[in-house]
């Protein structure tokens, strides 16, 4: 009976969830073009390190949720915002996409009932203007999660950036 309740405990907090949300906020009367041409730039793991784990997988699965909604996607070399400005201003890149990663923390073992927690920030740039005009961040925190986040994380900002909607509902 004690192995009986252990497992189902075990697997009980393998379920475990506490929620996602997105917030953000978009500049007054701007609204997405759709097609338009993105450059994106590096995102970094967590902790600033170059992106060859979190960073690169977050990286690949922004471009493939730009692509979802029609978008050219252009990199950029450049590890900050003037610079990247310049390069999408040189490739005639409507806009300029800067992700970071906020926090990154697996849980490997569910036993401890601690969810994984995942957090990214996404700053839109219109190249022309040089200003943000869209600012949006989503958070997650559920057991078992790491390896769906490097796609939905980023699927979640960009469904929230190309939105019509002034507002950027905040779902739980």
């Amino acid at each position: 009976m004690k192995r009986v309740m252990f497992l189902f405990c075990l697997s009980s907090v393998a379920c475990y969830s506490t929620g996602q949300k997105t917030a953000g906020t978009l500049a007054a009367g701007w609204t997405f073009v759709p097609g338009s041409t993105v450059m994106l730039m590096q995102v970094f793991d967590n902790g600033g390190t170059e992106g060859s784990g979190s960073g690169g997988k977050v990286y690949a699965g922004t471009i493939g949720a730009l692509e979802r909604h029609q978008c050219r996607v252009l990199p950029t070399a450049a590890i900050s915002v003037q610079p990247a400005l310049d390069d999408a201003l040189a490739a005639h890149a409507r806009y300029l996409l800067r992700i970071q990663i906020i926090e990154w923390e697996a849980h490997a073992t569910a036993w401890t009932g601690e969810p994984d927690k995942g957090q990214i920030s996404a700053d839109l740039y219109e190249v022309r203007t040089r200003q943000i005009v869209a600012r949006v961040s989503r958070e997650d925190h559920a057991a078992n999660s790491m390896k769906r986040w490097a796609n939905e994380l980023p699927e979640a900002v960009i469904a929230a950036i190309t939105s019509t909607r002034q507002t950027i509902p905040i779902s739980h």
